[in-house]
């Protein structure tokens, strides 16, 4: 008898345990995808600013293709669509 309570208690701090993880996460996701979004629009004003370096716009480009996946298609293609009517 004592089998199945020890089990039950394991099963429940298990249980705990992966629904801590998962919240956990749940808040690096979102701290990563703000970090990432203040990023995109950096990378946005950058493109826009017709001072900026055109080495500069480009090493944009190489760093949004590279962490691309990480983005939306609309933000993507705000980024294409940016750098088509500018240059």
């Amino acid at each position: 008898m004592t089998g199945g309570a020890g089990r039950d208690y394991v099963d429940r701090k298990l249980s705990e345990m992966e629904r801590e993880l998962r919240n956990y996460f749940k808040a690096v996701f979102k701290i990563f995808h703000k970090f990432m979004d203040e990023h995109y629009f950096d990378k946005l004003i950058l493109i826009e600013n017709r001072n900026s370096a055109i080495d500069d716009k480009l090493d944009t480009l190489e760093w949004l293709s590279r962490y691309g996946i990480y983005f939306s298609t609309d933000q993507m293609s705000t980024i294409y669509l940016k750098f088509k009517t500018y240059y």
